[in-house]
């Protein structure tokens, strides 16, 4: 999306623009060329959707697990949930379920302004949170100088540091998600039960916890047959105490534990803001009193407002000497690059740097890789050169290659028979033992033991209390009655089973809860009083470092390496290559030569005389094409690479020259003046002066020279680099 900041000025200022990538890296920007104030346009992938979708798509993958845990009757969560919330005229476990389906389905629909929530019976507090947070998805997540990136904001000279000659951009996210956990921690530790814990003498609590969870596996080690009326007692206080333990009462009724129960996909939490070792590692099996050692405290993390992202500095490049080059680090540093120079740098201007997403913990060097000199041609000139030369690769340039660069399980009493059943098996048994009572007796408790379900406490107890009804019965020798006796017994006594083998049932549901209470407590820290947001002071992952090169006055092509060192580096630590950049310099001269051929428009009285002694005659040459080679004085610095006519270079284009003959450099004299049209290629127009020489020849001989310097008129040329006209020429191969 285009997101535009910008201030609206008294003034029309042009806007710079600045672009990021959706993890904060910048990936676009221009250099501002000003001091003062300046708006930015901003193209951005950065917005609220891509977090917001992120938090929720973790939230409900832990609701839906959580669902899961809760429905599954394999999982120990049933049990433990089902003892926990224990409601006379309710399923609270199944209620649960229900809220965390309805509010998993409207975290996964879309946010709609004036939605309707849903309805929940249990989970009223988790809902309220999740509602502000989803409200907050309109909000923008994203703020740049402490600003709302939607907003209109502009930079002024209070966000330049003057020190770098810079402009300061922080780009920071706002940690709405930390909000949400807040709130909902907020609101649901301020209720009584789970205050009445966090006050009482909570290692008292705890301890007591692990006494009762010691017992109850004492306990358990009876099964129902093995069980005596003392132990029936003994199981139903332990269900007493634990019902009165501060840290049971909290995990029952209050909403912290409902409303936090999707945190860690079902298992019980006290303290959600931290990382419990048991989170990463396997439980011990050892108990310990709400220690820290192998936990993580998340608070600082979960506690931040905001924080910055990025902090880029944007050079302002007024520097005439200095050319300004940008280098976008990527997250993979195969894909880095930097963007070679448009031009050469010419004289002393040297290259500055700006690397922008620098890791917080590395910083960077500009190291020169490889140096080779060049011709200091032009293109216009370098073609010449190439047409006229054999040699090849003159213009080869050197670039540098790229380098090559994460259960308690709950075991089923065994189903006692119908009692139907029972009472037909152990009249057979009554009906065939010896006509006494003990005879009779003897065979219901061999048939209760047939069926195992035989306990001898609660037996005896029946049987004593039964055995004089039973005698005179067998006395009477009434079969109608005996076998009514029978079914009496038999059926008093299954109820009496049944209800020790609740009691233990019981306090195996009692053992599961005292044992995930006990882990949840021991295996955490205490959960801070109170939980407040504030800005991140820790620094930005990523920055941005200035690195300038040296200033040269030479004909090179240089290869520079930019380097990312630990900010803990040794000395002799080279780093690693991230990227690299070209640079062609162009030496400045105020002198240069040339060579081409001239031509002369001749005076009347030019010509060069020779005196032959052979033939005795004099001899005149008058040419007026010639090849000449001299050096010109230009009135400014002149770069030979540039083939373009600039206001600022305009005066470099024109020298004073003075050539001479090739090969008679003492005959004739060529001073004039001269224009580059490309640097190079030159057009020179001037006078040409000549050595005339004057004979007075007797008998033949000459006796006597006078030498005179005279004009043989005005010339012109065209002229070129001296290398690539005696290559033409043919003089020097």
């Amino acid at each position: 999306m285009l997101l535009c900041v910008g201030l609206l000025f008294a003034h029309a200022v042009v806007a710079q623009k600045v672009s990021w990538t959706v993890d904060g890296r910048l990936k676009g920007a221009e250099h501002p060329n000003r001091n003062g104030n300046v708006s930015f346009e901003v193209e951005a992938d950065l917005n609220a959707e891509l977090p917001y979708k992120e938090t929720v798509r973790l939230i409900t993958q832990r609701i839906d697990a959580t669902i899961a845990n809760l429905e599954d009757s394999s999982q120990a969560f049933v049990g433990f949930y089902g003892r926990l919330w224990e409601d006379i005229d309710r399923n609270i476990r199944l209620e649960v379920v229900a809220d965390l389906k309805k509010i998993s389905e409207w975290l996964k629909s879309d946010y709609q302004v004036n939605e309707v929530e849903p309805t929940v019976r249990q989970l009223t507090k988790l809902r309220t949170a999740l509602s502000g947070f989803r409200k907050a998805k309109t909000d923008n997540w994203y703020l740049l100088n402490d600003l709302p990136l939607g907003d209109k904001v502009g930079l002024t000279g209070d966000d330049i540091d003057k020190a770098k000659h810079a402009y300061v951009i922080k780009l920071s996210r706002q940690h709405l998600v930390n909000k949400l956990y807040m709130d909902l921690y907020t609101s649901t530790t301020s209720d009584k039960a789970f205050g009445d814990m966090l006050t009482s003498d909570l290692a008292s609590q705890l301890a007591h916890l692990s006494s009762l969870l010691a017992r109850s596996t004492a306990y358990l080690k009876k099964g129902v047959n093995d069980m005596t009326l003392a132990d029936s007692a003994d199981f139903r206080q332990v269900t007493h105490d634990m019902e009165d333990n501060k840290v049971y009462v909290a995990a029952s009724q209050s909403d912290f534990f409902k409303n936090w129960v999707w945190w860690r996909a079902g298992e019980p939490t006290i303290n959600p803001y931290e990382v419990r070792g048991t989170d990463t590692l396997a439980a011990n099996g050892g108990s310990k009193l709400l220690s820290g050692v192998q936990n993580v405290s998340k608070i600082k993390e979960m506690s931040v407002k905001d924080e910055q992202l990025n902090k880029v500095l944007l050079p302002i490049a007024d520097k005439k000497e200095a050319r300004y080059i940008q280098f976008f680090r990527t997250q993979d540093v195969s894909d880095d690059d930097i963007k070679s120079l448009k031009r050469h740098l010419k004289g002393t201007e040297y290259i500055q740097l700006t690397v922008h997403n620098v890791a917080a913990n590395e910083r960077v060097e500009v190291k020169l890789s490889s140096s080779a000199t060049h011709n200091g041609m032009n293109e216009s000139v370098a073609m010449l050169d190439s047409f006229f030369s054999t040699l090849t690769g003159v213009l080869g340039l050197m670039s540098g290659a790229p380098n090559d660069l994460w259960k308690t399980a709950i075991p089923n009493i065994q189903a006692l028979k119908s009692s139907a059943g029972m009472i037909a098996y152990a009249r057979t048994k009554a009906i065939a033992a010896p006509r006494n009572a003990d005879g009779i007796l003897a065979a219901v408790k061999q048939s209760l033991a047939d069926s195992s379900i035989y306990n001898k406490a609660l037996f005896d107890r029946l049987a004593n209390d039964r055995k004089p009804q039973l005698q005179a019965i067998v006395a009477g020798g009434n079969l109608t009655s005996l076998e009514d006796f029978l079914k009496n017994f038999v059926s008093k006594y299954q109820e009496q089973y049944q209800s020790w083998a609740n009691v233990r049932e019981r306090l195996q549901a009692d053992s599961l809860v005292l044992w995930q209470l006990s882990a949840m407590a021991f295996q955490s820290t205490l959960p801070p009083a109170s939980i407040s947001l504030t800005s991140s002071k820790s620094p930005a992952p990523l920055h941005t470092e200035l690195r300038a090169t040296e200033p040269l006055n030479e004909n090179v092509t240089n290869v520079y390496e930019v380097r990312a060192l630990p900010l803990t580096a040794a000395k002799t630590d080279t780093g690693s290559v991230v990227g690299t950049f070209k640079a062609k310099i162009s030496q400045l001269k105020i002198f240069t030569t040339s060579a081409g051929l001239a031509y002369t428009i001749m005076q009347p009285h030019y010509g060069i005389n020779s005196f032959d002694e052979s033939k005795s005659e004099i001899k005149t040459d008058r040419e007026a094409v010639s090849v000449i080679a001299g050096i010109h004085v230009h009135l400014a610095r002149i770069d030979m690479l540039e083939e373009r006519w600039t206001k600022e270079n305009c005066l470099s284009h024109f020298s004073v020259y003075l050539g001479f003959d090739i090969p008679n450099i003492t005959k004739h004299v060529y001073p004039g003046l001269s224009v580059d049209v490309i640097p190079g290629i030159k057009l020179i127009g001037g006078a040409h002066f000549y050595r005339h020489d004057l004979f007075d020849i007797r008998n033949n001989k000459v006796v006597d020279k006078d030498t005179k310097i005279r004009c043989a008129g005005p010339f012109m040329s065209v002229a070129i680099d001296p290398t690539i006209a005696l290559k033409a020429f043919g003089i020097l191969k």
